[in-house]
């Protein structure tokens, strides 16, 4: 079914992306790309000339070096009377078992359909293409906020439900983030990443870290997490 630009299938786990018109400002139609939650690092890219009209769209979905289900990239078909479908068990399978943190894979689709019209025809293509890049899932987040003379100010750990920005002290200089992630083949191990914020503004250009949350079925829920002063 569809609901509020994407399809949803019954009984079918997965996300979706493609394309759909939508009405400007100044009443024309133009094509838009849209894409569930869930992608990340969303590209679209268009290239016209007279005889070719091509519409190229890219995501990445981040898994767990835990993850074990295989992935499939169905077409999504619209019919005549304005509903969709897909077949299962169309496209093959991709499985990422054993995959280590920082492999990734590609998979992609495209459909093309050329129209004639006195004597001259032009192809209009679409590709969808999705990357699957597997990183080690992060079980715990601490944001250390240090001053100028690298004394701790303050500890906070942070969580997937915590608010996108982080305001940070006065006095903070920088900052120091704390993972515990984890690794299919090393376990637990503790990563920590430095940011600079003074003498930046941050409210003009904030600095920000991007940490890989555990979702569902292996899939990680990145957050940005963006450091601004009050």
């Amino acid at each position: 079914m569809e609901d509020d630009y994407t399809v949803k299938f019954d009984g079918l786990e997965g996300y979706y992306m493609g394309m759909i018109k939508i009405k400007a400002s100044n009443g024309e139609y133009c094509d838009t790309m849209v894409s569930d939650p869930g992608f990340y690092d969303v590209k679209y890219a268009t290239n016209v000339t007279d005889t070719k009209e091509e519409q190229t769209c890219e995501a990445t979905l981040y898994f767990s070096s835990r993850f074990r289900v295989d992935f499939y990239l169905l077409p999504v078909y619209l019919t005549d009377d304005g509903t969709y479908y897909t077949i299962p068990g169309s496209a093959q399978g991709a499985s990422y078992e054993g995959l280590t943190s920082g492999g990734s894979c590609s998979q992609s689709i495209d459909s093309a359909i050329t129209t004639s019209s006195d004597g001259n025809s032009k192809t209009k293509k679409n590709t969808f293409i999705v990357h699957e890049a597997i990183v080690d899932e992060a079980k715990k987040t601490v944001i250390k906020e240090m001053n100028q003379e690298d004394e701790l100010i303050k500890t906070t750990e942070y969580l997937q439900s915590s608010p996108d920005e982080f305001v940070v002290d006065s006095e903070t200089a920088y900052i120091i983030v704390e993972e515990v992630l984890n690794n299919a083949s090393k376990g637990d191990y503790t990563k920590r990443s430095i940011y600079t914020l003074q003498p930046m503004d941050s409210k003009e250009s904030p600095i920000s870290h991007r940490s890989n949350f555990p979702g569902e079925n292996g899939v990680i829920g990145q957050k940005t997490i963006q450091f601004i002063y009050e």
